[in-house]
């Protein structure tokens, strides 16, 4: 009896978890529809890269990641192959490795042959103002600089998202 209720208690916590991250995959936030907070972070190459440099000029994937996550690599491939596409139609990608160290992270993207912004958040300073919870997440931010959509995975709609106000 006792091995029953422990596997009737572990299913509800197995299904308990699966049904918040279905919901959880597309989030309103309270970023959503406002400006995405302005940040500055050392790139790959230590050069200073502004969020200002393309905030409000473009539309932007931002996407937060780390290198020991699966999903997260299976995502970063997935924004290589997309990236030379939305640079043509005037967007970018941006993305932000969070919690570890340069030597790692440049490592990896230069053993993938990813060509790629990215910006190191060692210290995890962006965590707070974006709301991020957990890695891989990514915000689609529209070419005024708000933010169209927080996501934990890519929607296949992205570029309706992004470029919304040229449809």
């Amino acid at each position: 009896m006792k091995n029953l209720i422990r596997l009737a208690a572990l299913l509800l916590v197995v299904l308990g978890v699966g049904n918040c991250f279905a919901m959880a995959n597309v989030e309103r936030d309270v970023l959503s529809g406002k400006p995405a907070p302005a940040f500055s972070l050392m790139d790959l190459n230590e050069k200073e890269v502004s969020s200002t440099d393309f905030f409000g000029k473009q539309p932007v994937v931002l996407f937060f990641w780390a290198t020991w996550c699966p999903h997260c690599r299976t995502a970063i491939k997935q924004l290589n192959e997309i990236s030379s596409s939305l640079k043509s139609k005037g967007a970018e990608i941006i993305t932000v490795d969070l919690g570890e160290r340069k030597s790692l992270v440049k490592s990896y993207m230069k053993e993938h042959n990813y060509n790629l912004i990215v910006l190191l958040d060692e210290a995890e300073a962006l965590v707070e103002p974006y709301g991020v919870v957990g890695v891989p997440t990514f915000f689609l931010i529209d070419r005024y600089g708000k933010v169209s959509l927080k996501t934990y995975s890519l929607p296949e709609d992205y570029e309706t998202i992004l470029f919304k106000d040229k449809i």
